[in-house]
């Protein structure tokens, strides 16, 4: 009787242990498969806001940034835009105080294909509640990739007819 409740505990154990393990935390960054990803890029020295960051870069999620941060910034502090993001048409949604929204449109295009500094212009710093939106192109497909379709779209089609081949 004692090694069942025994073995009954450690299998208990277990199972909280894992479910203690699924949030994973690297510094000030929180990794949560039920609430995403929650990323604390505070300032102790300032005050600080919550915005939300998604689409097309490395670490999406919520994010918690001094109140100084722009949308660079933020993107900065995500690990950058990935390879499909379109960095031309950023977009933040902004809620104002009638509750209504605002969509303000930016360009960060120039900062990587203009040599003329002069003309790049400042960001505008992001406010409390923000939405930052980075759309992505299509991604590009390669010769695996149309391999991949194809074949699974040949191993479906060749069961459906040995199915039909089988109950004919």
């Amino acid at each position: 009787m004692n090694r069942i409740n025994l073995l009954l505990l450690l299998l208990l154990l277990g199972f909280e242990l894992h479910a203690q393990s699924n949030e994973v935390t690297l510094g000030n960054l929180t990794f949560n498969p039920k609430n995403g990803a929650i990323i604390d890029c505070s300032d102790p020295r300032d005050v600080n806001m919550k915005v939300s960051l998604w689409g097309a870069v490395r670490i999406p999620g919520y994010y918690i940034i001094p109140s100084y941060t722009n949308v660079h910034d933020l993107i900065s502090y995500a690990g950058g835009p990935i390879e499909t993001s379109k960095i031309e048409d950023i977009r933040i949604i902004r809620m104002n105080q009638d509750s209504t929204l605002t969509m303000i449109k930016c360009d960060m295009s120039d900062y990587y294909n203009d040599n003329d500094i002069t003309k790049i212009k400042r960001p505008d710093l992001l406010k409390p509640g923000d939405t930052v939106i980075i759309p992505a192109t299509a991604p590009k497909l390669f010769f695996r990739d149309y391999l991949t379709y194809g074949a699974t779209f040949l191993s479906i089609l060749a069961s459906i007819v040995l199915i039909f081949i089988y109950y004919k």
